[in-house]
Parts: C-alpha cells; structure tokens; sequence
C-alpha cells in the first residue's frame, strides 16, 4: 500500500495472471474486533482474579 503511484520493475511474473484489490477496509475492521475481543478477555480474567477496577 502507498500514498502515491508507485513504479515499479518485475522482471519476470510467473504467478497469477489476474486478481483483486485487498479488501483493506474489512481487513482493518477484523483487527480492530479481534483487539477488542482481547481486551474484553482481558478485563474479564482481571475480574475473575479478584480484582475491582
């Protein structure tokens, strides 16, 4: 990913021939759960510990 165009020289491809754009915005979106899920988790073992933030 960059902020401007970008040239760039490859010499010989020898993957796929055709593909898609990365769906960026829902690969963010799946971090920004999974961060959330860990932090829940987190909190919870907290609690059960004993402790009361």
């Amino acid at each position: 990913m960059s902020k401007v165009p970008t040239l760039v020289k490859i010499d010989e491809f020898k993957g796929r021939r055709h593909g898609d754009d990365m769906d960026i915005v829902s690969y963010f979106k799946n971090i920004k759960e999974k961060e959330a899920e860990e932090i829940e988790r987190l909190e919870q073992e907290t609690l059960d510990m004993g402790y009361d933030y």
